[in-house]
């Protein structure tokens, strides 16, 4: 099973099973998941814990509640920065909008 991670937001073209999948999720499911207890919902939600099965043990994680999705990496690397390093400073740089610079002393 190949399982596709994307690398940027613009990553540009995308594999063929990523375009298939969104058109078969769109045109068959369309449903917003966990935004209800329809059967489209419900539908998504499936998917949604499919995927994070298949990232599992793709990962040879213990518990499907080890996976987790964020809305982009400057996200995903606070969690992990703030989970493993136990006195941390974390401050928004001034240089751009969507910088994130994190520093520890202790490192």
């Amino acid at each position: 099973m190949k399982i596709y991670l994307d690398n940027a937001a613009t990553t540009f073209p995308k594999p063929q099973k990523v375009y298939t999948s969104m058109m078969n999720y769109m045109m068959n499911i369309g449903a917003n998941p966990r935004r209800g207890a329809s059967t489209l919902s419900l539908a998504g939600n499936r998917v949604i814990l499919n995927c994070r099965y298949a990232i599992m043990d793709f990962s040879h994680f213990d518990k499907v509640e080890n996976v987790i999705f964020t809305p982009n990496v400057t996200t995903s690397l606070n969690i992990l920065i703030k989970s493993s390093v136990k006195k941390r400073y974390i401050f928004h740089c001034r240089c751009c909008p969507d910088c994130w610079c994190a520093t520890n002393r202790f490192l």
